[in-house]
């Protein structure tokens, strides 16, 4: 190799690991900062560079080095996502009720301002969909309630219906549990109403009358029957036949 070559060799070199002693620095000065998300992407772009020279240069002691701070970065990263999906989990266990609704919703949106503050660094944009999903089925429940509060059962029913069918890709068991409690309660005062009419009806009939379908009636109705002051005295589950007080 010539004296020149063996020269362009050395300035290659010493400017390739300037580069690297650059991105450490700043790599290290991210961290501290706490900035996971931007640390990790110049870590990326450090291995990158290093897989990209292998061959020119002894790079085993950076590439051990680099790939240590990698581990490092990621597990942090994912121990201050993990914390944030915590809280927000625990909040989904929280058992709902009217009158606990409000209370929740503000909890909830606290959560989402501290998790918006720290989006980018933890890369958490993923768990803001979540918490924006929730409070969108949030607001869907106030609007049920409303229309329960004025009994306009009809548009109730479609509406809790059509929430439970956009429900099933989310893992919200309390609002699952919620909405459940909410139509049983609505059921129950209609079956309330037609006791009121009736001695007795087929569940078909029933089916018709509320003009919901007979599966989705009958384990409710088993599920009312059973209840201490239900307005069902008895409900045959081999005729079908509900029997009022």
């Amino acid at each position: 190799m010539s004296l020149r070559n063996k020269l362009d060799r050395a300035k290659s070199k010493k400017e390739f690991f300037e580069e690297l002693d650059y991105y450490r620095t700043m790599i290290i000065k991210k961290f501290g900062e706490d900035d996971l998300r931007s640390a990790l992407d110049k870590i990326n772009s450090v291995l990158t560079l290093i897989e990209e020279n292998r061959e020119d240069f002894d790079l085993s002691d950076v590439s051990d080095e680099f790939n240590e701070l990698n581990n490092a970065i990621k597990t942090e990263l994912i121990k201050r996502r993990e914390f944030y999906q915590r809280k927000f989990d625990n909040l989904l266990k929280e058992e709902l009720k009217e009158t606990n609704l409000v209370n929740l919703s503000k909890l909830l949106a606290m959560l989402k301002e501290e998790v918006e503050k720290h989006q980018y660094k933890y890369d958490l944009q993923d768990l803001i969909l979540k918490i924006d999903t929730y409070f969108q089925f949030i607001n869907r429940i106030y609007e049920i309630l409303s229309i329960y509060k004025i009994l306009n059962y009809r548009d109730a029913t479609t509406k809790i219906f059509k929430f439970v069918e956009d429900l099933k890709e989310e893992q919200f068991a309390n609002l699952k549990v919620f909405i459940f409690k909410i139509y049983q309660d609505l059921l129950r005062h209609k079956l309330f109403e037609l006791s009121k009419k009736h001695d007795k009806l087929i569940l078909s009939e029933v089916s018709d009358l509320l003009d919901v379908q007979p599966d989705r009636l009958f384990y409710f109705v088993r599920l009312i029957a059973q209840e201490p002051r239900s307005p069902i005295k008895r409900f045959n589950e081999t005729t079908m036949v509900l029997f009022f007080r």
